[in-house]
């Protein structure tokens, strides 16, 4: 909710009053490391110039926390039972190109991402949202190491962004970053000018880091009781951030590897 002009002023220039404006923000700032668990709190600080970006990431990062509560409440608190089940299903299907979609579908919606796949023409696999950031998926796990990638593959994967703007209502404005999973090394000349655009994640690195995806929200389910917790979300948080799950680092690491770049063209 957008604070009335006045507030917003006496936020920014301390209500003109000569000295205050550096005392407001270091009590905000004060205020808002006390309760690290309060979105709308962190949210805030967007009005002072030199924690607005910050402030962006905390707030996505907290909402990214909220929805894992939800989903870790859903699977119960009492037993084990349940999240282990998950856990197990998540593994087995990254292991298996038949049904890898549905359990990168179940891995982005346990680390706190607005999830979704639809069966339609043209569209993409599993999509991931957080924000004002959106992960969206090409996925090759059933593809041989040795293949090459064709520009067939490329330009899928490249267009992703605009079938997603055009179908998904939760990602317009935000981030679209087109991911692709696979196991190849190489791609066709025909397939390079898609991939500039396309970053890349390797297959068995995926596993690998789903592995410890899986650990780190393991970890933290051991002291969640309930949602709400402001201490066990600033804890979340932080580990989310630490261990490169946060849906902004998470982001912001993967475009700086283009497939372009980690692909090597072939005739």
């Amino acid at each position: 909710m957008a604070l009335p002009r006045r507030q917003r002023s006496l936020v920014g220039r301390g209500g003109g009053i000569t000295g205050l404006s550096a005392k407001a923000r270091a009590h905000f700032g004060q205020a808002k490391e006390a309760a690290r668990g309060i979105p709308w709190l962190v949210a805030l600080a967007r009005f002072i110039p030199d924690q607005a970006a910050a402030a962006a990431d905390n707030t996505a990062v907290l909402r990214q926390v909220e929805r894992m509560e939800g989903v870790l409440a859903g699977l119960g608190t009492l037993h084990d039972r349940s999240f282990a089940r998950r856990e197990k299903e998540i593994l087995a299907g990254l292991s298996t190109a038949s049904s890898f979609e549905q359990a990168q579908l179940r891995l982005g919606e346990l680390l706190g991402f607005d999830v979704g796949k639809i069966e339609a023409d043209a569209s993409p696999d599993p999509w991931w949202i957080a924000d004002d950031v959106c992960l969206v998926f090409e996925d090759h796990a059933g593809a041989e190491a040795d293949s090459v990638l064709d520009a067939t593959k490329a330009r899928q994967a490249a267009s992703h962004p605009a079938w997603m703007q055009a179908n998904v209502p939760a990602c317009q404005g935000a981030q679209i970053l087109p991911v692709l999973v696979t196991p190849v090394t190489k791609a066709k000349e025909g397939a390079a000018p898609h991939l500039n655009s396309v970053a890349l994640w390797p297959l068995q690195e995926f596993r690998e880091w789903a592995k410890g995806s899986l650990a780190t929200i393991r970890e933290l389910r051991r002291t969640f009781s309930e949602p709400g917790d402001l201490v066990w979300r600033a804890r979340a948080a932080e580990m989310l951030e630490a261990e490169g799950l946060d849906a902004p680092g998470l982001h912001a690491r993967l475009r700086t590897r283009p497939a372009a770049e980690g692909l090597k063209t072939v005739k």
